[in-house]
């Protein structure tokens, strides 16, 4: 179906405004008004008389969002996921993208209740749907964000789901002073060389010896503790006494081994500092 622009409209609808008979008017304008109920009735499914007035409105809003600079990326998307590609009607488009982000906004997992997705992210809301979709959420996830998300989706879902800024690092992502447990930490996102989120750290600030057992460890309690709220106890709980600890190295508290994940909790020693870590891996995705 040929577009019908809105200058051609206006013609038609100040020549039918003018005219007292607009039945006898040039078959041209019958034809263009026929044409344009014609796609009006396919995409409401409203069979009923609709006065031209009306009818131009809805069309003026269709065109006006076919204006928008991601109409075109959004209608290629549409092809390649239905592969349609003769007499597509705008309409159709953007109901199927519509409903895309209702999808989005909707989906009982959390991080898609995140996802009200703004007019202005239309491209990346595209992106997000197609990433989540490909990427199911797991108990072993940061805040239910799942492991296989692009460097960029991820900014994108982290930005929305926590309001918390994240600093570009050549390996990583950091998140400074992001705080669990009304603690601080500090927080790292890793990615494989394809740009794949595969693996997180979350280390705990350093404090002297003195804060060992004031500090250091409980923070290592609660870090076990929460991991195993959402996979159950470690396959490996180990005692750590004072002199296990070792400068440069992390001496290992808890550990799971699945197939899929890796989670190891461990308390470290740097320049005189103790500071508890933990760190989930993907193992799949780090091949």
């Amino acid at each position: 179906m040929k577009r019908i622009t809105i200058p051609l409209l206006l013609f038609l609808s100040i020549n039918h405004i003018f005219s007292k008979d607009y039945e006898n008017q040039d078959t041209f304008f019958v034809s263009l008004e026929k044409e344009l109920i014609s796609e009006y009735r396919t995409c409401t499914g409203d069979t009923n008389a609709i006065k031209l007035d009306s009818l131009l409105k809805w069309k003026n809003i269709i065109d006006l969002r076919m204006e928008m600079p991601e109409y075109e990326k959004i209608r290629k998307e549409f092809i390649s996921h239905t592969g349609l590609v003769k007499d597509i009607l705008p309409c159709q488009v953007l109901e199927w993208f519509r409903e895309r982000l209702t999808y989005l906004e909707n989906h009982e997992d959390s991080i898609r209740n995140h996802l009200l997705v703004k007019a202005d992210e239309t491209v990346d809301s595209i992106r997000i749907y197609n990433e989540l979709q490909n990427n199911p959420v797991s108990k072993f996830d940061f805040g239910e964000i799942p492991f296989g998300l692009s460097r960029k989706v991820f900014q994108i879902i982290f930005n929305h789901k926590f309001s918390f800024p994240l600093i570009e690092k050549k390996d990583y992502l950091l998140a400074e002073h992001f705080y669990l447990n009304e603690d601080p930490f500090i927080i790292k996102f890793y990615f494989t060389n394809n740009d794949k989120f595969y693996k997180y750290e979350i280390e705990s600030f350093s404090f002297t010896g003195d804060h060992l057992d004031k500090v250091v460890r409980p923070q290592a309690v609660f870090l076990k503790e929460t991991m195993e709220k959402k996979i159950g106890p470690p396959d490996r709980l180990y005692r750590i006494g004072y002199f296990d600890i070792k400068s440069g190295t992390i001496s290992p508290y808890a550990r799971w081994q699945r197939e899929t994940h890796t989670v190891d909790i461990g308390i470290g020693l740097e320049k005189i500092r103790y500071f508890t870590k933990k760190t989930v891996e993907n193992n799949k995705l780090n091949q």
